[in-house]
Formats: structure tokens, C-alpha cells, sequence
């Protein structure tokens, strides 16, 4: 992919004059965030290591930075409780979660929020995959709290609308996320 990017990077950016803010994949680290198209409850990571089969699904982006940011969001309860209402049930398999869907989830670009909470996300997201990653079954859930709470933040929630989300994610079992 390097190699592919490095050869034809003046024909893909002209290729991507046309999409605004659009950038030429992350392909220094190879990282992506991935997810199953076919879950009970969204759990989007963040790997590089790894080819996708076809029940996967994966976005890039040009910065690592920027790639926390978004998986910050993406595993947030506000998402969750935002894609419960425009999602598919996918019979007893649970929800179909397809790209058609996580493009339309409200996720405000990151010029466009207080730096110093932008940096906060970025820095909850890597304290929560650093901990995953020495013990998969650590319990990050004060950090994902944390983060959430940063999220309701930006998305100026009250206290009743933040209270129906965390009451639904609390009844339907929600536990820990996974962010690895």
C-alpha cells in the first residue's frame, strides 16, 4: 500500500480534489479503524496488523491523531444510542452495521471543537487502548465514563437527554466497550 501510495500519490490526490478534507490514507502505520457489519452492540477498533475479511468493515484517515478522535466517538454511548434509532435490526443476529449507516453518525470535524477537548478525547483514547493492550480484560471503564462525558459535552446534551442514553445503555446490558 505504501509503495502504491508513493507511486500514484499526484494522481490520487488529483482524484481527491473533488472530496473536500479528504486525505490520502493513514499508510505510515497501516492503521484503520475496523468493525463487524453484523453486531449485537458496535465495538470499533483501532488495528493495523491485520488484512479485513469481507464481514468487515474499515475507514482511514491521513493522521493517527485524528483516527483516536474518531474512535473516540465512534465507541461512544451517544453513537450507540444514535444508532439504535436510525439502524437496522439484523433479525436476532442483531443490528446491521454497514457504512451507510457510521458515514451518518454526527461526528463534528475536529477543527471545529475546543482544542483543548479535542486533545482530551485523543488522550482518553490512548490511556484506554494502552491498558486493553497490556490486559485485554482490564476494566477502562472510569476512562470510558470520562470520555463519554466529554461527548455529551460537545454534543451540548442536558441532563435528562444524557440520562435517557446512560438509563438505555444500563438496561440493555451494556458494559465495557472494547477499543483495542
Amino acid at each position: 500500500m505504501k509503495i502504491l501510495c508513493e507511486n500514484f500519490e499526484s494522481g490520487l490526490g488529483e482524484a481527491f480534489r473533488f472530496c473536500e478534507g479528504l486525505k490520502l490514507p493513514c499508510v505510515e502505520k497501516g492503521a484503520k479503524i475496523s468493525w463487524q457489519r453484523v453486531t449485537q452492540k458496535p465495538s470499533f477498533v483501532l488495528e493495523s496488523d491485520y488484512y479485513l475479511l469481507d464481514s468487515m468493515a474499515f475507514l482511514t484517515h491521513y493522521s493517527l491523531k485524528e483516527l483516536h478522535y474518531l474512535l473516540g466517538f465512534l465507541n461512544s454511548k451517544a453513537i450507540f444510542y444514535y444508532f439504535k434509532n436510525i439502524g437496522h435490526l439484523y433479525s436476532d443476529k442483531g443490528f446491521l452495521l454497514s457504512n451507510q449507516y457510521v458515514e451518518r453518525f454526527p461526528i463534528p470535524q475536529s477543527t471545529k471543537i475546543d482544542k483543548q477537548i479535542h486533545q482530551e478525547i485523543i488522550d482518553y483514547v490512548k490511556e484506554i487502548l494502552k491498558c486493553k493492550k497490556q490486559d485485554s480484560s482490564s476494566d477502562t471503564s472510569k476512562l470510558e465514563s470520562r470520555l463519554d462525558s466529554l461527548i455529551y459535552q460537545i454534543y451540548d446534551l442536558n441532563d435528562d437527554e444524557i440520562n435517557l442514553i446512560e438509563s438505555e445503555f444500563a438496561s440493555s446490558g451494556g458494559g465495557g466497550r472494547n477499543n483495542e
